[in-house]
């Protein structure tokens, strides 16, 4: 089922602030060093959504709240938000392009917690997300979902178990990179694992070239670590693994481009793509 669109607001740039945005977010992302912000929106557990949101001290009580408050076609705009826990989903939607920030120095004190999706973006949006926990409450949920040709930079992100789920999902000709943060942070993830941890179909794009940490003592068990279908295409390239043994699969690919990782993958899993192994001339996918 398709998310429902939240209505558009009306907005105008000006031919400098096109410009500029057409320069910070060209591909690749540079999220370490992200271009100065148009403006500046910020969240906390005891704010108001009926605040205006542009300071600490009168801050909006969602992220949510935060975003409806971005016109469409305004780009660049920083939402921080403070500790705390916040209620999915969160939906950046068309032509709109924005960097949502948690705590880089404690990625776990905010959380984003889902039992459906918790970060949509689509629409061509732009959505840079950094610095943030993100949980699922039950089976089934996602974490980062993007469609119909947005673009997503994830850096500093820590996942916890999303049994029966997905951490990342792409559709509809999207693109998600994967980054290591300025001091090469990982991507977290905990608990006990999930379906897939990324996904990507209808012709997406994903670069999962980040290291991968996971973390606690007993392994977290995966269907396929990632799956490329439909004419994708994933470059793994600079992808590494940190942490105990993984239990499962690292790819599924089918009908997509592929390139293989440079690491060594954690012990317990097993190299697979449809045909006999990862490099079968029968399976249906091309290695770069």
């Amino acid at each position: 089922m398709k998310p429902q669109r939240v209505p558009v607001a009306n907005g105008r740039t000006t031919r400098t602030t096109r410009l500029s945005i057409l320069t910070a977010f060209a591909y690749p992302l540079v999220l370490s060093n992200p271009a100065p912000a148009e403006a500046q929106l910020f969240v906390g557990s005891t704010g108001d959504d009926s605040n205006a949101c542009n300071t600490p001290a009168s801050p909006c009580a969602t992220i949510q709240g935060a975003i409806n408050k971005v016109p469409g076609g305004s780009l660049g705009v920083d939402i921080h938000v403070a500790h705390g826990s916040y209620p999915a989903p969160i939906n950046i939607y068309y032509h709109r392009a924005m960097r949502i920030v948690g705590n880089c120095s404690d990625i776990a004190a905010v959380e984003i917690k889902t039992s459906g999706v918790a970060i949509w973006v689509q629409d061509h949006a732009i959505g840079i997300v950094q610095c943030l926990t993100i949980s699922a409450t039950g089976p089934g949920a996602t974490g980062i979902a993007g469609r119909q040709y947005s673009i997503i930079d994830i850096d500093r992100i820590r996942f916890g178990a999303f049994p029966n789920g997905q951490n990342i999902a792409l559709s509809e000709d999207s693109k998600l990179s994967c980054l290591p943060g300025p001091s090469v942070e990982p991507v977290i993830l905990t608990g006990s694992g999930s379906a897939t941890f990324a996904v990507a179909s209808g012709g997406s794009k994903l670069y999962l070239n980040c290291p991968i940490s996971f973390e606690g003592d007993d392994p977290q068990t995966f269907t396929y670590f990632t799956q490329c279908v439909e004419l994708s295409i994933c470059n793994y390239t600079g992808l590494a693994w940190r942490g105990p043994d993984i239990i499962g699969k690292q790819f599924n690919c089918d009908n997509s481009d592929l390139t293989k990782p440079s690491g060594q993958p954690p012990l317990g899993y097993s190299k697979s793509i449809p045909g006999d192994g990862f490099d079968d001339l029968k399976s249906r996918c091309r290695l770069r």
